[in-house]
């Protein structure tokens, strides 16, 4: 089942509607992304990337009371926390304060495990804006990338099944970037 995670109620309904559960995974994908300098942006357009961070609260909020105790709750984040390009100060910002909180509820919750997946440029509907010259631009953005290609929908997939099944892992980011963070 989905649910928005900005609302609270529709969380707390799906909550006790399901009741214990063993993983909780976020997407957050809804909020405003300025693509902007610093300077040039609006407190409000700044504030708008968080609302990712905020989504992310309130599902933390709603969704552990109902975590079993050898469970997890896994955030998606993004690469962009650790390796900021110019123009992305609110979206690097995000990614920090989601991956802080990840650490912060991993200490606070155990045993309950909290991670975070933290994809690079990942081959989504999201460039389907792009149209037609989208493996155009798509091959052009991989030569940045060590592995030379955007990552697909699936190898996201599989670093968040890792997360979730391995009762070692908390308090943990796993980039899935094909080696954009390294220099």
């Amino acid at each position: 089942m989905q649910v928005d995670i900005h609302d609270t109620d529709g969380l707390k309904s799906l909550f006790e509607n399901t009741g214990p559960v063993n993983h909780i995974l976020g997407v957050a994908t809804g909020a405003e992304r300025v693509m902007a300098p610093f300077m040039t942006q609006t407190d409000e357009e700044f504030r708008g990337a968080f609302n990712k961070f905020w989504g992310y609260t309130n599902l933390a909020r709603q969704g552990i009371p109902f975590l079993e105790d050898n469970g997890s709750l896994t955030f998606v984040s993004g690469t962009p926390a650790r390796k900021c390009n110019p123009g992305m100060s609110s979206v690097s910002c995000t990614g920090s304060a989601v991956e802080g909180l990840t650490r912060a509820l991993a200490l606070e919750l155990a045993p309950k495990r909290v991670n975070v997946v933290a994809p690079g440029l990942i081959d989504t509907g999201m460039f389907d804006s792009i149209g037609d010259n989208k493996p155009e631009v798509l091959e052009n953005i991989s030569k940045n990338i060590l592995l030379g290609r955007v990552g697909q929908a699936t190898e996201v997939a599989e670093a968040i099944l890792l997360v979730m099944t391995n009762p070692y892992m908390t308090g943990t980011t796993i980039d899935v970037d094909g080696g954009a963070l390294l220099p």
